[in-house]
C-alpha cells in the first residue's frame, strides 16, 4: 500500500479545529479524523519492526512492487533494467524505482549507493534498504495530531492509544535515526545496518514535527548541525543535498519550498528566542530571493537554485522534466510565511518595490 503523508496540512486544520466551535467543528472533526485515521492505516510491507534488546518498535518504508517499468518513464526504466541478466532482477529494480517515485524525491542520491564505483549512480538503486527519517517523522506527528483530534472529540480511549504510539514512535526516532555524534536524524540503511550519514535537508525534519522530547537540547543541536555542514552559508535557501556531482532534482543546490518550510516552522515553533531568530532570518531571506526571483522572471518555480555563484535566483534544474512554474506549494508557502513574517519582510530593503505592486493582508 502506498504511504501518503501530508501531516502539515493536516496539523494546520487541527489548530483551526481548536478555534472552531459548534456543529460545524464536530462535523469537520469527524471527517478530518477518518482521514487521517486511514492514512496512519499502513499495509504491513511498508512496516517493520526493530529490535532493541527484549523491545520492538515500528518503523517504515515506501516498497512498492512493480514488475514492470512506470508507464509515465517505460522508456527510461526499460534501458535502465537493460544490463540485468535476470527478470528477478529487473522486477526488483523497477520496484525501487517505483518506490523512490513514491517518496515525492524522485529522484536523490539519498536512494542511491553512498560509496564504491556506483556511488550516486541511478542503477544503484535501492530505496527498499532506506528507513527514510522524514517518513518516520511524519508518522510520528500523525500519532500525536490524532491524539489531538480524539481528545477535542473526547475519546479518551483513543486518546491514550494515541499518545503511547507518539511515545513509541519518538523513542524509534532516537533508538534508530539519531546519530548522537553528529547531533542530527539521519536515514537508516536497514541491509548495511548503518546511518546514511550525509546531509540531505530531511535530516532536520523531525524537528519540525517534534518527534523528540521537548526538554532536550536537540534543536539546538540540529541547528549546530546545518552550521557545521555549511547549509546555513547558502543565503539564498537550503540546499536539498550536497551531492553536488549530482544531475538528480532531489539533491544539490535545488531549493524545495516545503523543504525550507519545514524547517523554518522547526526553529518557529521550538519557543526558543535564539531559533526563532533563526527562522525568521531564513523566513525573510527566502520571501527577499523567491520576490526577486518573480520580478526577474515574472513566475514563481517549484524549486529554486540556491547556488552561491551568482546574485540571481532562478528555478532549479535536474531530473526527468524541466522546472514547473505555477506553482502551488510554492505560493502556500509564500503566504504562509508572509503571514507570519510579513512585518518583518516589510521593513527589509528588498521589498520595498514589493510593497509598492502589491499589499497582501492575512488574517
Amino acid at each position: 500500500m502506498k504511504v501518503n503523508v501530508s501531516c502539515s496540512s493536516i496539523q494546520t486544520t487541527v489548530d483551526i479545529l481548536e478555534e472552531t466551535e459548534g456543529e460545524e467543528s464536530i462535523m469537520n472533526l469527524g471527517q478530518l479524523r477518518e482521514r487521517i485515521a486511514a492514512d496512519n492505516d499502513v499495509d504491513v510491507e511498508t512496516m517493520k519492526l526493530l529490535h532493541r534488546g527484549q523491545t520492538e518498535f515500528p518503523y517504515y518504508q515506501y516498497k512498492a512492487k512493480f514488475k514492470v517499468p512506470r508507464p509515465e518513464s517505460y522508456r527510461e526504466d526499460s534501458e535502465l533494467a537493460e544490463h540485468l541478466k535476470t527478470e528477478a532482477e529487473k522486477i526488483q529494480m523497477w520496484s525501487e524505482i517505483a518506490s523512490a517515485a513514491e517518496t515525492g524525491w524522485d529522484f536523490s542520491t539519498r536512494w542511491f549507493s553512498q560509496n564504491g564505483d556506483s556511488m550516486h549512480r541511478m542503477d544503484s538503486i535501492r530505496t527498499w534498504s532506506i528507513v527514510p527519517a522524514d517518513l518516520n517523522a511524519f508518522m510520528c506527528a500523525n500519532a500525536r495530531i490524532l491524539a489531538s483530534l480524539y481528545e477535542i472529540a473526547g475519546d479518551f480511549k483513543k486518546v491514550k492509544v494515541f499518545e503511547q504510539r507518539y511515545t513509541w514512535a519518538k523513542r524509534e526516532m532516537r533508538e534508530l535515526h539519531w546519530n548522537e555524534t553528529d547531533g542530527i536524524w539521519y536515514d537508516y540503511d536497514v541491509e548495511l545496518k548503518t546511518h546514511s550519514n550525509q546531509y540531505y535537508v530531511s535530516n532536520a525534519v523531525p524537528l519540525y514535527a517534534k518527534c523528540y522530547d521537548e526538554d532536550d537540547e536537540t534543536p539546538h543541536r540540529v541547528h549546530d548541525y546545518l552550521e557545521r555542514q555549511g547549509v546555513l552559508k547558502f543565503k539564498k535557501g537550503l540546499p536539498t543535498s550536497l551531492a553536488m556531482s549530482s544531475t538528480q532534482q532531489w539533491d544539490k543546490e535545488n531549493a524545495w519550498p516545503p523543504m525550507i518550510h519545514m524547517v523554518i516552522e522547526g526553529f518557529r515553533t521550538t519557543g526558543d528566542l535564539k531559533l526563532m531568530k533563526v527562522a525568521e532570518k531564513m523566513a525573510t531571506s527566502w520571501l527577499t530571493r523567491t520576490y526577486q526571483s518573480f520580478i526577474e522572471t515574472h513566475a514563481m518555480f517549484e524549486n529554486y537554485n540556491v547556488t552561491s555563484h551568482t546574485e540571481e535566483t532562478s528555478g532549479g534544474g535536474g531530473g526527468e522534466y524541466e522546472v514547473q512554474t505555477g506553482f502551488g506549494w510554492t505560493n502556500g508557502v509564500i503566504l504562509d510565511l508572509l503571514d507570519k513574517y510579513g512585518d518583518q519582510f516589510a521593513s527589509s530593503p528588498a521589498s520595498s518595490k514589493f510593497t509598492s505592486i502589491c499589499r497582501v493582508s492575512l488574517s
